[in-house]
């Protein structure tokens, strides 16, 4: 223990010099690092110590330490590893042996077990990211094929995809306040069919539309339905408002289906509920053909917990195409 506390200062200090006393560097005839020790090697391994190291010391590791021969000029916890004495209980490249490195699954050495960001080492195929702990860099956008590349796209297998934007990216949609028009779609039949992509994570493409119920006299076609057409890896939801942004439809869950209907007649309750029969005119026992003309707003969003892609998602919009009978 005291020999511990004797060394550390004392390297430490050597340490602080050579960064104090930075310059030239003496190159051997070889073009090699200059031996200071007088042993007839260089003093530095491929990782290098700035300045080299004073005579008795060694560069293991990037670290000036004690030039050691064999096991026997090492004091536990250290141990000669290539011609130095490193402490094997906190030597990221010789943790709890020499040689034993904890790159890529770990970033630090404590008691000579290998740690990922203080915590347990990660495992393969994941490796151990600054500050992000253990990252799977085959497909983290984040951390893309190593630490900190950063996708602006999807990372497939370690690599970036970049992803296109939405030709009308740039004229609004983004929120359904900001949502784009889609002009009338009546009950006759009409329909539209909307393609995009969503990214970054965040992006959303909003539209707006008006439902037209045109006049009835005897059973009422209105059907407002929004459906995925192409919803790659099922990544893609829809988040409908009828009237306002205020509040949304069917909004406890991730929804890739919707429609408002009054083509039904349903009997079994207190009050009947469709327009299919109906009457132009309230009669008894009958249904009347009631005007529900309304606007609706919807938004494409990405599901909760699914993977960032390129893949464009593909929605159609109508009313009156599809029938509740035979959804």
């Amino acid at each position: 223990m005291t020999y511990r506390r004797l060394l550390v200062p004392a390297l430490l200090a050597a340490m602080l010099s050579l960064v104090r006393c930075s310059g030239s560097i003496d190159i051997g005839e070889d073009g090699g690092d200059a031996d200071s020790d007088g042993d007839s090697d260089a003093d530095s391994d491929s990782t290098g110590c700035a300045g080299g190291c004073p005579p008795g010391q060694r560069c293991v590791s990037g670290r000036c330490v004690s030039s050691c021969s064999g096991a026997g000029d090492c004091t536990v916890p250290y141990q000669c590893c290539d011609g130095g004495c490193v402490n094997v209980r906190e030597d990221v490249n010789n943790c709890n042996a020499c040689g034993n490195t904890c790159a890529p699954y770990g970033d630090s050495c404590i008691g000579g077990v290998c740690s990922c960001n203080g915590a347990v080492s990660c495992g393969d195929p994941m490796v151990c990211c600054d500050s992000a702990g253990c990252r799977d860099t085959q497909d983290d956008e984040a951390h893309c094929g190593g630490c900190g590349v950063v996708c602006d796209g999807s990372c497939a297998e370690g690599v970036c995809e970049e992803c296109s934007a939405d030709a009308h990216e740039a004229t609004g949609g983004n929120t359904c306040a900001d949502a784009l028009p889609l002009g009338s779609i009546d009950d006759s039949g009409q329909q539209q069919v909307l393609t995009g992509n969503l990214y970054p994570d965040g992006d959303q493409d909003c539209f707006w539309f008006t439902a037209a119920d045109t006049a009835d006299a005897d059973c009422d076609s209105f059907h407002v339905d929004v459906r995925f057409t192409s919803n790659p890896d099922n990544q893609f939801a829809v988040e409908v408002f009828r009237g306002s942004c205020e509040s949304p439809e069917c909004a406890t869950a991730s929804y890739d289906h919707y429609s408002w209907a009054t083509d039904f007649l349903d009997t079994g309750g207190a009050e009947w509920r469709g327009e299919c029969p109906c009457r132009a005119d309230s009669v008894d026992g009958t249904q009347e053909c009631s005007d529900n003309t309304a606007v609706f707003r919807f938004c494409v969003v990405r599901t909760s917990g699914a993977a960032a892609a390129c893949g464009w998602y593909e929605v159609e919009v109508s009313n009156g195409v599809y029938s509740t009978e035979d959804a």
